[in-house]
């Protein structure tokens, strides 16, 4: 499904996940981006790619607060405490590992990336967008 946002009605990519808090009251996205590679200009075709950004809508302020999990990592996982509805944890992980197509014939490494998680307060005083 397109996520779009603001009054330009621009997209803001396309929903891949979405988690709701423990008492309903937030609710986190994660959103692939498509991308047309430079060598495919004028083809149909376009590859998704993970969107770097996390973003989380609050139903008490109405309002979208966008967060970005850091240089070169985007957000590959994303849960609410089932107990605390405040917080949310993330999986990251490098953005160069973030893309797997179901057709990549890919051996396997022995060597697995690090996927370290961040866990995050979520608060009205937050900067809304």
């Amino acid at each position: 499904r397109k996520f779009e946002g603001g009054d330009d009605e621009l997209s803001l990519g396309e929903i891949r996940s979405l988690r709701i808090n423990a008492d309903g009251t937030r609710v986190s996205l994660l959103v692939n981006q498509r991308k047309v590679p430079a060598e495919w200009h004028g083809s149909s075709y376009t590859l998704r790619v993970p969107d770097a950004r996390l973003f989380v809508y609050d139903l008490e302020t109405d309002s979208f607060i966008t967060y970005s999990v850091g240089t070169n990592r985007v957000p590959v996982a994303h849960s609410w405490d089932w107990k605390d509805p405040r917080l949310l944890a993330v999986e990251v992980m490098p953005q160069a590992l973030a893309f797997s197509g179901e057709d990549e014939d890919v051996p396997e490494s022995p060597y697995s990336p690090l996927t370290p998680s961040r866990h995050m307060g979520i608060t009205p005083q937050a900067n809304a967008h």
